[in-house]
Protein backbone atom coordinates (compact mmCIF):
# COMPACT_ATOMS: atom_id res chain seq x y z
CA UNK A 1 0.00 0.00 0.00
CA UNK A 2 1.29 3.47 -0.83
CA UNK A 3 0.48 6.73 0.96
CA UNK A 4 1.31 9.93 -0.95
CA UNK A 5 2.61 12.62 1.39
CA UNK A 6 2.98 16.29 0.67
CA UNK A 7 5.01 18.16 3.26
CA UNK A 8 3.97 21.76 2.65
CA UNK A 9 5.21 25.19 3.72
CA UNK A 10 2.21 25.29 6.05
CA UNK A 11 3.29 21.98 7.65
CA UNK A 12 6.77 23.41 8.17
CA UNK A 13 5.40 26.65 9.65
CA UNK A 14 2.86 24.88 11.89
CA UNK A 15 5.03 21.90 12.83
CA UNK A 16 6.43 21.58 16.32
CA UNK A 17 10.06 20.57 16.72
CA UNK A 18 10.72 17.29 18.56
CA UNK A 19 6.99 16.49 18.67
CA UNK A 20 6.14 13.05 17.30
CA UNK A 21 2.48 14.00 16.87
CA UNK A 22 2.77 17.48 15.35
CA UNK A 23 6.00 17.67 13.33
CA UNK A 24 5.59 18.50 9.62
CA UNK A 25 5.74 14.82 8.61
CA UNK A 26 3.04 13.90 11.13
CA UNK A 27 0.83 16.76 9.92
CA UNK A 28 1.22 15.61 6.30
CA UNK A 29 0.39 12.02 7.29
CA UNK A 30 -2.75 13.13 9.11
CA UNK A 31 -3.85 15.14 6.08
CA UNK A 32 -3.26 12.02 3.91
CA UNK A 33 -5.71 10.05 6.04
CA UNK A 34 -3.51 8.48 8.71
CA UNK A 35 -4.58 8.49 12.36
CA UNK A 36 -2.91 7.85 15.71
CA UNK A 37 0.32 9.16 14.18
CA UNK A 38 3.63 9.01 16.08
CA UNK A 39 6.73 9.62 14.00
CA UNK A 40 10.40 9.88 14.77
CA UNK A 41 13.74 9.36 13.07
CA UNK A 42 13.70 5.62 13.84
CA UNK A 43 10.06 4.43 13.89
CA UNK A 44 6.68 5.47 12.52
CA UNK A 45 3.53 4.20 14.21
CA UNK A 46 0.13 5.00 12.69
CA UNK A 47 -3.16 3.62 11.47
CA UNK A 48 -4.12 3.63 7.81
CA UNK A 49 -6.41 0.76 6.82
CA UNK A 50 -4.95 -1.10 9.80
CA UNK A 51 -2.17 -0.48 12.33
CA UNK A 52 1.41 -0.04 11.16
CA UNK A 53 4.83 0.23 12.81
CA UNK A 54 7.59 0.72 10.28
CA UNK A 55 11.19 1.86 10.19
CA UNK A 56 11.27 5.52 9.23
CA UNK A 57 12.48 5.89 5.64
CA UNK A 58 15.86 7.64 5.41
CA UNK A 59 14.49 10.64 3.47
CA UNK A 60 11.86 11.35 6.13
CA UNK A 61 14.31 10.78 9.00
CA UNK A 62 16.77 13.20 7.41
CA UNK A 63 14.05 15.83 7.08
CA UNK A 64 12.91 15.37 10.70
CA UNK A 65 16.47 15.64 12.03
CA UNK A 66 17.09 18.81 10.01
CA UNK A 67 13.77 20.35 11.11
CA UNK A 68 14.46 19.53 14.76
CA UNK A 69 17.96 21.06 14.46
CA UNK A 70 16.44 24.29 13.05
CA UNK A 71 18.19 23.77 9.73
CA UNK A 72 16.60 25.09 6.56
CA UNK A 73 14.06 22.64 5.13
CA UNK A 74 11.84 22.82 2.06
CA UNK A 75 8.49 21.35 1.10
CA UNK A 76 8.62 18.03 -0.74
CA UNK A 77 6.58 15.04 -1.89
CA UNK A 78 7.14 11.50 -0.69
CA UNK A 79 5.33 8.22 -1.23
CA UNK A 80 5.30 6.13 1.93
CA UNK A 81 5.10 2.37 1.31
CA UNK A 82 3.52 0.16 3.96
Amino acid sequence: MKIPLSITLEDIADGIRRDCHECPVALAMIRAGCAEVQVGPYWMIFTFHGSHKIITPFTLAQFMNAFDARESVSPFQYTLSV
